[in-house]
């Protein structure tokens, strides 16, 4: 009913990497203490103290440990349906649905110091401050700080590109990554999730090598362990 959480992460203590997957939800990844590479649609970012990383809804993104550092940071999620309102919400059809059908995009890594970053740090360090709290006494506070936050997302926003690379080469291997996070406890072959994907079996691995930098079989381990 209230669909918003706050994830404290420790690379390695809590685990080395968080393999690629998607997801619905937006999701901000703020660093607060050591290095992480956060990885978004290919492209791979190192983040430091107090730098921010957006996830925008269904972007295919990992998070890994940056050599041999500890890295400490949050997930902040929530799901687009928190600023839905009544049927035919103008707000929703003209802030939200543009970032959920990709009509537009927003810059995935604000490091400390940049202007959205600090728009926003006031709005993250509350929610994080109160994240125990954020179902049972302070749910307007956790809203008004994500209304405000979807605000400065969208002053900063842009219009997609609609020949994007990555996403056009990309994203139809999102088919593959559900796959594995639904039923990884079964079998699961190479030929059953190119066939997912609508790929032959070599384009498949192909392009699953290239976008991120293992094979198939190897994905299906690691998410696994």
């Amino acid at each position: 009913t209230f669909p918003f959480t706050v994830y404290r992460g420790i690379i390695p203590e809590y685990f080395r990497s968080f393999p690629l997957h998607w997801h619905d939800e937006f999701e901000l990844i703020y660093c607060v203490k050591g290095r992480v590479l956060v990885t978004v649609w290919g492209q791979t970012y190192t983040l430091c103290a107090e730098d921010l990383a957006v996830v925008l809804p269904r972007a295919v993104h990992s998070i890994d440990q940056c050599g041999s550092e500890t890295g400490q940071y949050f997930n902040i999620m929530f799901h687009p349906t928190l600023f839905r309102g009544p049927e035919d919400d103008p707000c929703y059809e003209k802030y939200i649905l543009p970032f959920l059908n990709g009509e537009k995009t927003l810059e995935c890594f604000h490091p400390t110091g940049s202007p959205f970053n600090q728009a926003v740090t006031p709005c993250i360090l509350s929610m994080l401050e109160h994240r125990r709290d954020s179902f049972s006494t302070h749910e307007l506070l956790m809203k008004s700080c994500l209304f405000l936050l979807l605000h400065h997302m969208n002053q900063q926003s842009t219009a997609a590109n609609a020949d994007s690379l990555p996403q056009l080469s990309y994203g139809r291997l999102k088919d593959a990554l559900y796959y594995v996070q639904h039923f990884y406890d079964q079998e699961i072959t190479v030929t059953t999730a190119a066939r997912r994907c609508g790929f032959s079996e070599s384009h498949f691995m192909k392009l699953f090598r290239e976008f991120t930098g293992m094979s198939f079989n190897a994905y299906l381990v690691n998410y696994r362990l």
